[in-house]
């Protein structure tokens, strides 16, 4: 478990998450917490999450993207990434706090993401200042990043 009071048992199931998150199928990009753990009551820094998305031939997205050559968005990845990050910040005892994308900086796409592949979320809070926080993010498959970026959020 982790030492933040997280109200929740590991792993965290998707039930769970959507107790957390306002996202919904089909932009629920979270299956499961693996591991939540660092931080404090007061401050984020030094709070990690290890998420997982797994990724379904079954999505919408792959009858266009690309029919014959199914690739898992960039974009959703990076999205996966945020909502992992969102769980991170989470605090009991702030419910009432929404979190939106505020910047994305040196995002980086390594290999494409294809149906059937496990997406592991990492992400770890390296600045807490408020109403912005910041996150160190990357995505794997298979133990090989796939993806990486610094996600700024506002906090409301």
């Amino acid at each position: 478990m982790t030492n933040i009071d997280f109200p929740k048992e590991l792993p965290m199931q998707v039930l769970d998450i959507c107790e957390i998150l306002p996202h919904r199928y089909p932009f629920l990009l979270i299956d499961r917490v693996m591991d939540l753990q660092g931080g404090s009551q007061e401050n984020r820094v030094g709070r990690k999450i290890h998420a997982r998305k797994n990724v379904s031939m079954n999505e919408n997205i792959f009858t266009g993207h690309f029919p014959n050559h199914p690739i898992f968005p960039g974009v959703l990845t990076t999205e996966a990434m945020a909502q992992a990050s969102a769980i991170c910040a989470y605090m009991p005892q702030k419910q009432t706090e929404r979190f939106y994308i505020a910047a994305i900086h040196d995002a980086k796409f390594r290999q494409p993401v294809i149906p059937g592949d496990q997406l592991d979320l990492y992400s770890e809070c390296i600045k807490d200042r408020g109403s912005i926080v910041v996150f160190h993010s990357r995505a794997e498959v298979d133990k090989k990043v796939v993806a990486e970026a610094e996600l700024w959020a506002k906090i409301f």
